[in-house]
């Protein structure tokens, strides 16, 4: 039957707090709000009550209806002015037979009852535009099916009532106008100034692939919207444009409406599209989505992913119930977005993307700001933790996001996305498989002006070092944990830095000073990191020994360490700068060890400062550990064999150590001869500034088989060969909670600036070093102090000073003519004397160590003494005019160094007395 104006009714939409949902009532039925600590309070609080649309604490959405049809109702007054059509009916069954691709309707009423069924038969990717007259709403109680796509337009409004069951290729329905021509054209832009609503508690369902849209200022599913493939589409606005020509896309404008999308039903769109859409008018009026129901769009077992975007342009959008974009049957997780100028999670929020066959999908949070907070925020710490365990999750604002909560969490991915800049004023601890990543800046391409920041005190903890990612500006790169300066770096420049034992990867410096290099090279073998090695328990000497348990590296990697965890700490360390603190706990027979290594280095820094840690967590105490750091084999650019000196750094740099017995903390290592005046290339420092550390170096091959088996002291003091070098330290007892540390640097420069970084290593390490003024030699020292400059005068029955090198048993004699410079020979760590002919014999007097020394011009010849009191000498000694080279008449051999090397004063060469006595008196 016809519609009776006098039965024309306003539904209202109210809250029925047993279905935690909205729902249309008859305008006559009692409304009931929801309490203050529901939805309606929640929005008061922010600034966007529901009052706009309704009295009290009932929400309108002013939809003109009849009463319920007939059972048996049909629509009435069909006429096709577009495209070419047939109507009939027969009792309760209405059919559309559609003979063109695409036709338009006009109906004076469109209607289904409960025991109607209207039915479009239409050609393969049919189009059926049905534009209802009526004064009232549609309303279908009954079925809808069709072969094609069916559009249902009612500026009055659309209501699915319960038990209603559509099933069509696709359904678009919408209280907005769309012209033939463009409907004709297939151009889906639909405009209007109803505020009327579409409501659906029925069932609607679209083919595989097909799209369900409803257009409307205010949009309300209750019912069941399903489009598996495809796309299930809720659009509120004044102006909608439905791109349905590729990929569906919905824009969507707003000129004056108050906009609102409610779902507490369910849709389902597995391997397809959910968009929840809303606009607001300029911010003159509103924009509100509010979800408390099941949105689904998984992964079909196929592959095809699904995605859900809630975006209250403008607006707020609420969200509750469940998102599910996961893929339990297969392939990867999907995509979730929730935004708006603020977006409320409610804390029934449950979201998925979890994929147990393949990778996790990424919830998108996107307000104009996002602040983490136990009170006050938009989320606390707890409940932002809570929902990483089931997908990953990128917090993206406009403008600043700041976290004032702790955020734990042990998988998945926190991606914090800032226009602007990010605060992180709590504690960060990702662990397990949960992975960080900030991005800052995104306001602009290259993020100029903005930066991340963490508070002293605050620590940002990955679980590895590859489980972080950050980038600067919109069109910057995704950058890892490279720790990299103009001058050194760690790795090849693009791959985390550190590796899973927390020790840095192979070492790089940058050399444009070396004739023919203007790039990065390398300073160990093939692409070695830095070793470790480290022993616990045993027999504690105090010293070096391989007792107890040893774990250690190699070139296989993790040879022997047992580790039971890594953590990295990043609070300190900022685009490729700053501070890491690597720690791993390893097992040792039972005894858990924490060794950790903190990692500096400045924008301007030569060279990488690093505090090594060893913490006693086994619950007693721990003997006799010891650490060893350093590299199994060394390299420099393109020279597998390089020059190496122990010594220590004082105030005058770099100073070689007399004999074995020393201990050095520092080594020096040059890529070419350091004798050569002109020698060019790149050196290396290797130092530490603990007590008690001391350096060796040996062949390469295994760490433990050439450093760990080797005593430092019994290595050589100087050499030139393919070898591995370390620092050693024993730490000795470390009680249960205690720790102890090393400090060491590791420095790299072009051979002409190793001076001024050794410099800038000892002022780091607080040691007073001369100013340099020399740039193109290794800085002449003083380590070998007495050998190099210190003059005895001939005092009979003197004893030897104590810093004299002091051989045990004679050294051996070396012939030298007086051609080119004299060769350097280690004898237990001290200098090989010298001889070289001369026909004159003088006097000398001798040492109680029984090392002669000219008491004049003419000197001593080669005298040995007896090793016992003043015990005097005769030899052959040289005239004082010294014609053909001999020993120096004034001291114990001077010695000078040369770009890291060793040579002897002319008066070895055969100069002049004269020459000998000015080389005295320097």
């Amino acid at each position: 039957m016809k519609s009776n104006g006098s039965m024309n009714r306003i539904f209202r939409v109210v809250w029925n707090a047993a279905k935690a949902s909205w729902q249309a009532v008859s305008e006559v039925a009692s409304g009931q709000g929801k309490g203050t600590s529901g939805k309606s309070a929640r929005l008061a609080r922010r600034g966007l009550t529901l009052s706009s649309f309704a009295a009290g604490t009932v929400l309108v959405l002013a939809l003109p209806v009849q009463a319920a049809p007939a059972a048996d109702a049909l629509p009435t007054g069909g006429v096709v002015t577009e495209g070419a059509a047939t109507i009939s009916s027969s009792g309760s069954r209405m059919d559309i037979n559609q003979a063109t691709q695409r036709a338009a309707i006009d109906w004076q009423t469109f209607n289904i009852g409960s025991a109607a069924h209207v039915h479009f038969e239409q050609p393969a990717g049919g189009v059926a535009l049905n534009r209802v007259l009526d004064t009232n709403a549609s309303q279908i109680y009954g079925r809808l099916t069709a072969s094609g796509q069916v559009f249902l337009v009612n500026p009055n409004g659309v209501f699915f009532a319960p038990g209603a069951q559509v099933d069509v290729g696709g359904l678009v329905a919408s209280t907005l106008n769309i012209g033939n021509a463009d409907f004709m054209a297939g151009n889906y832009r639909f405009e209007g100034t109803s505020s009327n609503a579409i409501l659906n508690q029925g069932n609607i369902t679209a083919a595989p692939g097909g799209t369900i849209a409803l257009i409307a200022a205010k949009v309300s599913n209750d019912g069941a919207l399903t489009a598996n493939g495809g796309n299930v589409l809720l659009g509120a606005g004044s102006k909608v444009t439905l791109d349905m020509g590729g990929p569906v896309k919905l824009q969507i404008e707003n000129d004056a409406l108050e906009t609102l999308i409610q779902n507490g039903g369910a849709i389902k769109a597995d391997g397809g599209v959910v968009w929840l859409t809303s606009q607001a008018a300029n911010n003159l009026a509103s924009s509100v989505i509010n979800n408390t129901g099941l949105i689904e769009a998984q992964t079909l077992a196929t592959g095809e992913k699904g995605e859900i975007i809630l975006f209250a342009h403008g607006g707020q959008a609420n969200v509750g119930g469940r998102l599910d974009a996961s893929a339990p049957h297969g392939g990867d997780g999907g995509f979730i977005e929730t935004s708006g100028s603020k977006v409320v999670n409610g804390s029934d929020l449950y979201v998925t993307t979890l994929a147990p066959y393949g990778q996790t999908g990424t919830w998108l949070i996107d307000p104009l700001t996002y602040t983490v907070a136990a009170s006050g925020g938009d989320e606390t710490g707890a409940a932002l933790a809570g929902r990483l365990a089931s997908t990953n999750i990128q917090l993206q604002a406009d403008n600043t996001i700041t976290i004032d909560d702790a955020v734990s969490w042990s998988a998945n991915k926190l991606t914090l996305t800032s226009g602007g800049d990010i605060n992180i004023n709590a504690n960060l601890t990702a662990s397990g498989t949960g992975s960080l990543a900030f991005e800052y800046g995104q306001a602009s391409a290259n993020g100029a002006g903005s930066s991340y920041t963490v508070t002293n005190g605050v620590d940002v903890l990955i679980p590895n070092p590859t489980a972080f990612t950050w980038k600067k500006g919109s069109a910057g790169a995704v950058n890892n944990l490279v720790f990299s300066n103009d001058f050194l770096r760690f790795g090849n420049g693009t791959e985390a830095s550190i590796n899973s034992l927390g020790l840095l990867l192979q070492p790089f410096y940058f050399d444009n000073v070396t004739s023919g290099r203007n790039d990065w090279y390398p300073l160990t073998y093939s692409s070695n990191p830095l070793d470790v090695a480290m022993g616990v328990g045993g027999t504690n000497n105090g010293g070096w020994n391989t007792t107890g348990t040893v774990s250690y590296t190699d070139a296989g990697g993790n040879v022997s360490f047992t580790s039971l965890g890594q953590s990295v700490n990043i609070a300190k360390y900022i685009e490729g700068r700053g501070a890491i603190v690597a720690s791993n706990t390893f097992d040792f027979g039972g005894a858990q060890i924490k060794l950790s290594h903190e990692y500096s280095l400045g924008q301007s820094d030569k060279f990488i400062k690093t505090v090594t840690t060893v913490e006693n967590i086994s619950g007693s105490d721990q003997a006799n550990i010891r650490v060893w750091l350093g590299t199994r084999d060394d390299w420099i650019v393109a020279n597998d064999s390089n020059y190496k000196t122990k010594g220590n750094i004082g105030a005058s740099g770099f100073e070689r150590i007399q004999a074995q017995s020393e201990l050095g903390n520092a080594i020096l290592v040059s890529e070419q001869d350091p004798t050569n005046s002109s020698a060019e290339g790149a050196a290396i420092l290797f130092y530490s500034t603990t007590t008690g550390t001391n350096t060796l170096f040996n062949n390469y091959g295994n760490f433990n088989t050439r450093i760990v088996q080797k005593d430092p002291v019994t290595s050589a003091i100087s050499a030139y060969h393919d070898g591995s070098y370390a620092i050693f330290m024993n730490l000795g007892d470390v009680g249960n909670g205690s720790s102890k540390s090393l400090t060491w640097y590791y420095a790299a420069a072009p051979v002409s600036e190793i001076n001024a970084t050794v410099n800038s290593v000892a002022a780091s390490a607080g040691v007073s070093t001369p100013t340099t003024t020399t740039t193109n030699t290794i800085p002449q020292t003083t380590a070998i102090s007495n050998v190099q400059s210190t003059v005895v005068p001939p005092v009979a029955n003197t004893t030897m000073p104590s810093n004299l090198i002091s051989p045990v048993a004679p050294p051996p004699t070396v012939v030298l003519s007086n051609q080119g410079a004299l060769p350097v020979f280690d004898v237990n760590g001290g200098l090989a004397f010298v001889q070289v002919s001369g026909p004159a014999a003088g006097n000398g007097t001798t040492l109680a160590t029984g090392q002669a020394v000219g008491a004049t011009d003419s000197g001593s010849g080669n005298v040995q003494g007896s090793g016992g009191n003043d015990v005097s000498g005769q030899g052959n000694g040289l005239p004082g005019t010294g014609d053909s080279g001999g020993r120096d008449p004034f001291g114990f051999m001077r010695v000078f160094v040369v770009n890291g090397g060793l040579n002897l004063p002319d008066v070895a060469l055969g100069a002049t007395g004269q020459n000998r006595q000015n080389d005295a008196n320097q």
